[in-house]
């Protein structure tokens, strides 16, 4: 080959190889499934490339929004000023709002300056909720407007409506030394809503210098606790936006204790702040820096700030935390912070020690006069194979009142000492039915063979509850949970199978779940899962059952007791929740023994409140509540809120007449929804909250559960409009969208 000939060669293999890699992006780019283009996307934003931004920019024209999502981000990464006006029309127009928050991200990146010139013109427009959202994305991002004044108008804007989003527009948009005269403006202001805007604000867009200002604000008394939560997450973030880390642990975080203080209110915040500090997995604060602190608020008069440090010392971590809440239980008299204490000495793994378990058998032993605070102690002490446990849990058996006394047997079995086969049987021919069936509850925890023999007879007990837990204790024991009785009866299957059957299996699965830290998978959560739907006159939590495909038992009111309940039932009470009083106490026995209770609207009243006395009732509003309000978690990265706010989703509850929250024991009780809105409006955000009793839960949540979804989103007209709907404010995922889609 002649020289020419060479070049030529060459000329065409470097052609080929730099058109090669253009064309098959260009034609997975056009692939008609939106996943691929999407993974497409993906690799050019890592790869880059001459022609990535031409590429990104076109494929914010797809049709699929997770593909959209994908080159907004890209953008930042490989986008010039040519994609600023792009990225602005998206941050308008896009409609998917965590779509919107990616655009704004990216055109802080590509043209900040400009982009915000762009947005500042478009607050007079129809658009300028999303264009004063866009501003507050820029300003997290440190792009900000050379003036303030046209977001100060608009949070002192004619119309109210727009007062709340100016205001938490105007907060993160403005420079660090106007930022804490901004803030004690709009936290005067009359509307809720508006000082609840001006902390989130912050909080998105925080600076160090704000943070007096914000310990003058908590040091206030009297704060609505969604203002109040908002301003303890608010100064979290102006902490965290301290840079130098000897400087935030030392003068700034002793400011933040001082000024708060040890008293009430203060001493509470301070607690609850540490908590939030020291949470995640890029903790704030050093736990040796806070164990100090909470050391000190934990012997506080106060009982609200003591149970606030116990439960900030439970996540802690570290052996002094846990020495210090033994210590505390030695001194604690107080009821109602036992119980808080006594799960933060579980979380701090203070059954690890003998210490631990020692002050637990020993407080136990001394009889507190609060019987939910006996029965806390009897279910930190339901751990397998803990020494010197098992005595002190039976003494609880004799006592006054059939609540302990249920709980203790359940522990009993739990703890698994060498006479709780004994101490349960004994139980089995007591003459109330509680005590029976919590009994057999504790049986099926004991799961030997002698347990699972015990338990045989029970199934013709004259007590429907305590027949059915038999039944269902046999079927968990034997690997039959769905399936029944078998065929041949269960004595001669136990004769057959008994000697190779693993009765912990379905425990033991459990527990290595939570050991390695796998998510329980659903084949394990509703395997043989017994729902129970007692029917309201208000909403239809059936309706939404079916339309998950989740069977459930439908029992009416004044029909519990005659159809039974047992512990591994979850029980649902719709509204209204106006119960039969032989209702009840089966409910009662039901939530103690390890079952969950969920109770909306009404059936807050007339069920939660009726057989749970003392941590939730309805809210006075005077007048009937009938709203449509967004919320939001009031407690982050809670294990019940999983999947509620997936995506950045903004939940819409429909309130029909709705009885909101008043937390009445907040020591004792967790707030996890809550609605700025709602509060505004109605002067309670509460909008769900949840407490223990015994072993099982109990939560309530304002809202009608049929009413979750598009049934009341009447001002939609178009697919896409219901497409939007479903991402913003019902969790739908991109890849469930994709689905939605493909099957018309």
């Amino acid at each position: 080959m002649s020289c020419r000939g060479w070049i030529g060669w060459f000329a065409w293999a470097w052609l080929s190889a730099s058109l090669l890699p253009a064309q098959v992006v260009d034609k997975r780019l056009r692939d008609k499934d939106p996943a691929v283009r999407q993974l497409a996307i993906e690799e050019l934003t890592r790869e880059g490339g001459e022609r990535a931004e031409e590429w990104l920019l076109r494929a914010l024209q797809d049709d699929d929004w997770g593909v959209v999502r994908a080159a907004a981000r890209g953008l930042s990464q490989h986008g010039t000023s040519k994609a600023k006006q792009a990225l602005v029309e998206l941050c308008l127009e896009g409609p998917w709002q965590t779509l919107r928050e990616e655009a704004a991200r990216s055109l802080a990146v590509v043209d900040g300056a400009e982009g915000v010139q762009a947005l500042i013109k478009k607050l007079g427009s129809r658009q300028r909720a999303e264009a004063a959202w866009a501003l507050c994305e820029l300003a997290a991002q440190g792009v900000r407007p050379e003036s303030v004044t046209v977001l100060e108008k608009l949070a002192r804007h004619k119309d109210e409506q727009w007062h709340a989003v100016g205001a938490r527009a105007w907060i993160a948009c403005a420079t660090p030394e106007d930022q804490p005269a901004v803030l004690e403006t709009l936290l005067a202001s009359e509307r809720l809503l508006v000082r609840s805007a001006a902390a989130e604000g912050l909080g998105r867009a925080p600076h160090p210098e704000t943070i007096p200002a914000l310990i003058s604000a908590l040091a206030q008394p009297d704060w609505n606790p969604v203002v109040e939560r908002r301003l303890l997450r608010a100064l979290l973030a102006c902490f965290a936006a301290v840079e130098n880390t000897e400087a935030r642990e030392g003068a700034v975080f002793a400011s933040i204790v001082q000024g708060l203080g040890s008293d009430e209110p203060g001493g509470r915040r301070c607690a609850r702040w540490l908590e939030l500090a020291m949470a995640g997995d890029a903790p704030c604060v050093s736990p040796g820096v806070a164990f100090p602190v909470l050391e000190k608020l934990a012997a506080a008069d106060g009982p609200g700030v003591r149970a606030a440090a116990y439960r900030a010392l439970g996540s802690l971590g570290t052996p002094a935390a846990r020495d210090g809440l033994i210590a505390s239980l030695g001194r604690e008299r107080h009821g109602p912070c036992l119980e808080p204490l006594v799960r933060a000495l579980g979380r701090a793994q203070g059954l690890a020690s003998e210490a631990g378990v020692a002050a637990l058998v020993r407080s136990l032993a001394d009889g507190p006069k609060d019987s939910r605070a006996r029965e806390a102690l009897c279910v930190a002490l339901a751990q397998p194979e803990l020494a010197g446990t098992e005595e002190v849990l039976a003494s609880q058996l004799s006592g006054e009142g059939w609540d302990v006394a249920v709980t203790a047997a359940v522990a009993i079995g739990k703890a698994r000492g060498p006479q709780a086969l004994d101490t349960l049987r004994a139980l089995l021919t007591h003459e109330d039915w509680r005590y029976r069936g919590a009994a057999v509850v504790g049986l099926m925890h004991l799961a030997t063979p002698g347990a699972f023999e015990a338990l045989m007879p029970l199934r013709s007990d004259a007590n429907p509850s305590v027949a059915l837990s038999a039944e269902r204790a046999l079927e968990r024991l034997a690997g039959r949970e769905g399936h029944g009785e078998p065929p041949m009866g269960w004595v001669e299957w136990w004769g057959k199978h008994g000697a190779k059957t693993d009765l912990r299996a379905f425990e033991r699965s459990l527990r290595n779940h939570e050991k390695y830290g796998y998510t329980v998978p659903d084949s394990l959560i509703y395997s043989g899962l017994d729902v129970v739907v007692i029917p309201g006159r208000g909403d239809k939590i059936e309706e939404v059952l079916e339309r998950l495909n989740i069977s459930f038992r439908s029992v009416p009111a004044g029909k519990l007791a005659e159809q039974g309940l047992h512990s591994q039932a979850v029980l649902m009470v719709g509204c209204t929740g106006e119960l039969h009083p032989s209702d009840l106490s089966v409910v009662q026995w039901y939530v103690r023994c390890g079952g969950a209770l969920f109770t909306s609207c009404w059936s807050l009243t007339h069920t939660a409140n009726r057989a749970f006395p003392g941590y939730l009732r309805k809210f006075d509003t005077g007048t009937e509540v009938m709203d449509r309000v967004r919320t939001q978690p009031a407690r982050e990265n809670s294990p019940y809120l999983n999947g509620v706010f997936a995506g950045g989703s903004v939940p819409i509850y429909q309130l029909e007449g709705a009885h909101l929250i008043e937390v009445r024991d907040p020591l004792r009780t967790e707030v996890l929804i809550d609605s700025p809105e709602a509060a505004d409006r109605h002067g309670s955000g509460e909008m769900a909250a949840w407490f223990w009793s015994g072993h099982g839960t109990v939560l309530d949540s304002v809202n009608h559960f049929d009413l979750q979804g598009l049934e009341m989103a009447n001002h939609l007209r178009k697919p896409e409009e219901f497409q939007a709907y479903a991402m913003n404010h019902m969790g739908l995922s991109i890849e469930a969208l994709r689905r939605t889609i493909k099957e018309r």
